[in-house]
């Protein structure tokens, strides 16, 4: 896999991050300030209950929009449009992300990359460890065909490689369900259910 050069990055690139990092930076820092620093109470006090107090808005209501308006205007940009926003996305492969959401709903066997498929495998690990908040993010083995092969693990796990891995493991003695495609050129990685010396299921 190309390893990227840091010679080769344009002015304009440099431009764009340092941009994106500013204005991540004054926003980010100003989120910060209303729930940290000042406080969902004082935040609150100062622009919802007192302003508004001899007004004939019920004071429950008042102080349940100041509570909740902090939280809502700094997390809800960031959970509905976060995921879908193109910038986003074309900061990662798709591969990478297909891969993940792949193996986590797939079915629940440990997943094994082979090295180079992947330039940053914690996109893989995140999406595949699925959504819920409580539960870490595992971190998954790099292990190469050959390596497998010497040191089989006990039972059937996904395999995330190119079609030139899988076949060693088949040479191998491994039983290897039908890979699914990652993307659309013949040398792009692909996901499959793999058993040392016993059929997948």
């Amino acid at each position: 896999m190309a390893r990227m050069n840091i010679a080769e990055i344009t002015g304009s690139a440099w431009a764009l991050l340092f941009a994106r990092l500013i204005l991540g930076l004054i926003f980010g820092m100003a989120g910060w300030g209303k729930v940290f620093n000042m406080g969902p109470v004082a935040h609150a006090h100062r622009y919802f209950v007192d302003p508004y107090a001899s007004s004939w808005i019920a004071s429950w209501l008042l102080w349940g929009l100041g509570l909740s308006v902090v939280f809502v205007l700094e997390t809800a940009p960031f959970l509905t449009r976060w995921p879908d926003n193109g910038l986003v996305a074309a900061s990662f492969s798709p591969i990478e992300s297909e891969a993940g959401r792949m193996a986590r709903a797939l079915g629940p066997a440990p997943a094994i990359i082979a090295p180079g498929v992947f330039w940053r495998p914690i996109v893989f690990e995140t999406l595949a460890a699925g959504p819920d908040p409580e539960r870490p993010v595992p971190h998954v083995a790099i292990r190469s065909a050959d390596d497998l092969a010497a040191a089989p693990p006990g039972g059937a796990f996904w395999y995330v490689a190119r079609r030139g891995e899988l076949d060693r493991l088949r040479d191998a003695g491994f039983r290897c369900a039908r890979s699914v495609a990652l993307g659309q050129r013949f040398d792009d990685p692909a996901i499959a259910r793999v058993a040392p010396g016993a059929e997948p299921r």
